[in-house]
C-alpha cells in the first residue's frame, strides 16, 4: 500500500458495500491505477461471481477517485460526479469472483468545464477484462438536492 496517497474514502463520497475502491496506488500526471476487491458484501454479486456489466461501476469509482485526487492536489472545492454515458465499452467473458483483486487504470482524456472523459480499463490476473470511455460531469449539487432546489427558489 501506498502511504503517500490518500484513502480512497477521503476522494469519493461511496461508503460501505457501495466503496469498491481499496486502493489509490499510483496517479501520474492525468492517469490513475487503483485496486478494488471483490467482496463478499458486493451488491452486484451474483451466485459468488460480479457480472461483467458490474465492472463499469468499478472503472467509474476509479474515474471518481483520480478527479477527486486532481481536484484535492489544486485545492479545489470537492463535486459531485454524475456518470452521463460510456463508449466502447468491450466485455470479455470472465466472471470475477469473490476475493478476487481487480486492477483498474483510468485517464483523462477530455475536460471541458465540468464535462470530462475518461478511459478506463479493468484487469484480473494480469488480463484485460473490461474497457470503454466513461462521459462524467461535475456538479455541487445533486440534480434533486432539496438543499439546491431551497437556495434557488425552486422549493
Amino acid at each position: 500500500m501506498n502511504n503517500c496517497l490518500p484513502r480512497p474514502e477521503s476522494l469519493i463520497e461511496h461508503r460501505g458495500s457501495m466503496l469498491l475502491i481499496d486502493e489509490l496506488v499510483s496517479v501520474a500526471d492525468r492517469t490513475a491505477h487503483c485496486v478494488g476487491y471483490v467482496r463478499r458484501d458486493n451488491p452486484f454479486l451474483m451466485d459468488g461471481h460480479l457480472p461483467a456489466w458490474a465492472l463499469l461501476e468499478y472503472i467509474a469509482q476509479a474515474v471518481a477517485t483520480l478527479a477527486g485526487y486532481l481536484r484535492l492536489t489544486a485545492g479545489d472545492q470537492y463535486l459531485h460526479g454524475l456518470l452521463l454515458g460510456c463508449r466502447r465499452m468491450e466485455f470479455e467473458d470472465v466472471l470475477p469472483s469473490v476475493e478476487d483483486r481487480l486492477d483498474l487504470h483510468v485517464e483523462e482524456i477530455l475536460q471541458l468545464d465540468k464535462l470530462g472523459n475518461f478511459k478506463g480499463c479493468a484487469w484480473l490476473a494480469g488480463r484485460k477484462i473490461a474497457s470503454g470511455v466513461l462521459s462524467v460531469y461535475e456538479t455541487e449539487y445533486w440534480p434533486d438536492s432539496v438543499e439546491h432546489a431551497a437556495s434557488t427558489g425552486q422549493a
